[in-house]
């Protein structure tokens, strides 16, 4: 028999996933080594000479000094969140088949807005609203770090 792989809830997700990993590998991977090119390399020469090693270098000297970038990701890996319609649909359609195993943030709100009863939508809304800001408050504090 055929697999098929977006017709099987539990493959499709991961197969959405898999496109958005690549659909975004390409702009962390830049940002992240243009925040390492920035670090001065005498910095790591005199950690070395202190005797630190690989991991208290990583934890005390790289990490922080990326902070920037990595507020900068984390910006605009919760403003991607909402950009996840166009995979969806392209892939699955506005339902998510198989059985809204693909929904996300997004194509949870567009069903709600345009085929889902009235109460029931609007505390759907505020619900996701809400979990959406907690998303953002988690990101944001990982970004502080």
């Amino acid at each position: 028999g055929s697999l098929t792989v977006l017709g099987n809830s539990h493959t499709a997700l991961g197969m959405l996933i898999a496109v958005d990993v690549w659909n975004w590998m390409g702009l962390p991977v830049l940002i992240y080594t243009a925040g390492l090119r920035q670090i001065s390399g005498q910095i790591f020469e005199a950690a070395k000479l202190d005797g630190a090693g690989n991991a208290r270098m990583l934890f005390s000297i790289a990490l922080p000094l990326l902070m920037p970038a990595l507020g900068t990701l984390t910006t605009l890996s919760f403003i991607n969140t909402f950009n996840q319609f166009d995979i969806v649909y392209v892939m699955q359609g506005v339902q998510g088949n198989p059985s809204y195993a693909t929904d996300t943030l997004v194509t949870y709100f567009y069903r709600l807005a345009f085929g889902a009863e009235g109460a029931v939508r609007i505390t759907a809304i505020g619900l996701a609203l809400a979990l959406g800001t907690r998303l953002f408050r988690i990101l944001s504090l990982g970004s502080l770090l």
